[in-house]
């Protein structure tokens, strides 16, 4: 069936690992000694998905279905998961593992929020190049060439991250247009991996409602706070501003204080500076 549909030889044969011996080796040992060629150019063998270190089946109940799993995380989350280990190895699904994903990727979208503050400033002006980011990008492509290295281009991205991180603490102008092209850089090749194809503001409340319920308030409660605080530093009760910080400190929540105005971000997120 598949030589009739695909040809012979077909480019890409996929399955799992425990699919090598017997049936992989007789399927080829078969076509080849009917076709007397090459029955396929390439195997894909994917190492297994295990649940908290116990193979994921159904006769075990240990599965998760995605459409509950987006339930709770955006849909990246899971793809940044699987591509965060070469698909040959076998990878552990647990709930720590999916949070360190989910706190990483939200990271990367508040890198793009973070250009995002002064890009428009730029719009239309010529970009500088990045010797760096250049240098990224083509080990990105050499780990995708060397066998579908998701793992290793991924560091590639992250990396470009930690760099535009740094430019921006620097508070230099004259790196806007490098801190931008390098913006243009990680996103392209994010894309290639199906990541950061949404907004931040997207991402930014799906984890916000989520930690929400997690805490027990709601976005109104939140906003009703905030004006509270603002009422009190209006009236020079400072101290009682600064009660309400913590407060918000003590639910996970940090207060920043723009100049649009006051907004809150989720504590564990806010440590780009020195580590993205």
């Amino acid at each position: 069936m598949s030589t009739k549909y695909l040809g012979s030889p077909f480019d890409i044969h996929g399955g799992g690992k425990d699919l090598i011996f017997p049936h992989h080796e007789n399927e080829r040992a078969q076509s080849e000694a009917a076709t007397g060629i090459k029955f396929v150019n390439y195997w894909v063998h994917n190492g297994f998905v295990n649940i908290d270190k116990e193979k994921m089946s159904k006769s075990l109940g240990n599965f998760l279905l995605i459409r509950d799993f987006i339930k709770g995380y955006h849909p990246e989350v899971l793809r940044l998961f699987f591509l965060s280990t070469h698909y040959r190895s076998p990878i552990d699904y647990n709930e720590k593992a999916i949070e360190d994903i989910n706190t990483a990727l939200y990271r990367l979208y508040y890198t793009l929020e973070r250009v995002g503050e002064f890009e428009n400033a730029y719009h239309g002006k010529e970009l500088e190049s990045s010797e760096k980011a250049d240098e990224y990008e083509r080990m990105f492509f050499e780990a995708m060439d060397d066998d579908f290295n998701t793992a290793l281009a991924l560091s590639c991205v992250f990396d470009l991250s930690k760099l535009i991180n740094r430019l921006i603490d620097q508070k230099d102008k004259n790196a806007f247009p490098i801190i931008l092209y390098t913006k243009n850089v990680m996103v392209k090749l994010a894309n290639i991996l199906g990541i950061l194809c949404d907004s931040f503001e997207e991402f930014d409340a799906r984890e916000k409602n989520r930690h929400l319920k997690h805490i027990g308030l709601t976005a109104d409660m939140i906003q009703d706070m905030i004006q509270e605080r603002l009422a009190a530093r209006k009236n020079k009760e400072f101290k009682r501003a600064d009660e309400i910080r913590e407060k918000f400190l003590e639910k996970g929540i940090v207060l920043l204080d723009t100049p649009k105005g006051t907004e809150w971000r989720i504590k564990h997120i806010l440590t780009l500076k020195g580590e993205q």
